[in-house]
């Protein structure tokens, strides 16, 4: 899974449960609480704690960068109706194999569907 904008995560789970209860007052919702687990010797894209500079006030806020690559680890309900889950997600390293293998297979379906169009079009 990927965000192809920044990121912007509180440290706090009591904060973000209540920012995805919220979206349960509409019926056509569902509310995701995203849990990330980082291990920092092995991250190679930047994630500072922007504490001092965030708009929201006591709290502790991580702020990811563009097309950081997480991979889903569990996905759990957390209530009876069904309409609020948690997802717990891991940072993916550069040197990621299956990441690696995902993203030859991607390139190389890519291309094939480009040949393939270019015959259709002549």
């Amino acid at each position: 899974m990927a965000f192809h904008c920044f990121l912007s995560t509180r440290k706090t789970r009591q904060v973000s449960i209540g920012f995805a209860q919220s979206s349960l007052a509409n019926l056509d919702m569902i509310g995701i609480l995203f849990f990330v687990t980082i291990d920092p010797s092995q991250a190679s894209t930047p994630f500072p704690d922007i504490e001092n500079v965030s708009y929201f006030q006591n709290g502790s806020d991580i702020l990811f960068s563009m097309h950081v690559v997480f991979r889903i680890e569990h996905i759990n309900r957390m209530d009876d109706g069904g309409r609020l889950f948690e997802v717990q997600l891991s940072v993916i390293t550069d040197s990621d194999e299956e990441l690696r293998s995902l993203t030859t297979h991607l390139s190389d379906e890519a291309q094939n569907n480009v040949a393939r169009t270019g015959i259709v079009a002549f």
